[in-house]
């Protein structure tokens, strides 16, 4: 008996460090600052239908804390020099000033749901919007991202079933953002408040 609570125990501390050392959680999932920020801002909906999901969908909020926690850990990961890491922050800085964007991760059950960004208005099925004080704003581009290690290391909510998205607004002034995300089907909605 203390043979094998022995052996538990040393197996639980191998873990822990193991966690420690890899900035992974017991889950197996990135546990860094950015991780931890980045899931604080994503904003997660399920939307049933009679039998199934029909959509699965997170947003996240790219903030500009997050967007330099994102700096910071892409340059940790690969190794960026000191005058790359500088140009891609000024980057972000930039962008974050000009721009609010969001990374979309979307699965639809029913096909056609699934393309956010279809443009041909015969065969557009999604409408998304940001609510801004009495305005709704249209999105400025809506970019899908490949599906990659790097993309899934940094949107760990990004699945083997979602396609990820890029969707770039015009900047708001307003401390509360409100999309919306409308379809025949359903409105999903999604709220920060700071």
């Amino acid at each position: 008996m203390q043979i094998r609570f022995a052996h538990i125990l040393w197996a639980g501390l191998f873990l822990l460090t193991a966690c420690t050392y890899h900035k992974v959680n017991l889950m197996g999932s990135p546990s860094t600052p950015f991780h931890h920020l980045e899931n604080k801002l994503t904003k997660h909906k399920k939307v049933y239908g009679l039998e199934k999901v029909m959509f699965d969908t997170h947003v996240t909020y790219f903030t500009p804390e997050l967007r330099e926690l994102y700096v910071d850990e892409y340059a940790n990961i690969f190794d960026l020099s000191e005058p790359e890491k500088e140009a891609m922050l000024a980057q972000e800085i930039k962008d974050a000033q000009e721009y609010d964007d969001f990374y979309i991760a979307h699965f639809a059950s029913e096909r056609g749901y699934q393309n956010i960004n279809e443009q041909s208005e015969t065969k557009r099925i999604w409408a998304i919007r940001l609510d801004d004080v009495g305005s709704e704003l249209r999105p400025l581009s809506i970019e899908p991202l490949r599906r990659s290690e790097q993309q899934q290391y940094f949107f760990p909510h990004m699945d083997g079933f979602s396609k990820l998205y890029k969707v770039r607004f015009r900047k708001t002034t307003s401390q509360e953002k409100h999309l919306v995300m409308t379809s025949p089907a359903r409105t999903i909605e999604f709220d920060w408040n700071f």
